[in-house]
């Protein structure tokens, strides 16, 4: 059975200039995830959409991620 090593990814995620905070909520959603679907044998029309939702909501955090990052890159630029 694959498993992901949590305290990895978080460690990498934090250390790419993710806050800690939002590493460790998208380790743990990652994680219930894929035990959710480890444990069924098939995944439902219900689990595909909820797993589509998901990934969804973690790509428009990241893309959110990128621009806080990228305007506050800006700003130490300009002051400096």
């Amino acid at each position: 059975m694959p498993t992901v090593d949590t305290l990895r990814l978080k460690t990498k995620l934090s250390e790419s200039g993710m806050p800690e905070s939002q590493a460790q909520v998208l380790v743990e959603e990652l994680d219930e995830a894929l035990s959710t679907a480890i444990t069924r044998e098939t995944a439902t029309k219900a689990d595909v959409v909820e797993l589509r939702a998901a990934i969804r909501g973690l790509d428009e955090r990241l893309t959110e991620f990128k621009s806080d990052t990228a305007k506050q890159f800006d700003e130490l630029k300009n002051d400096t």
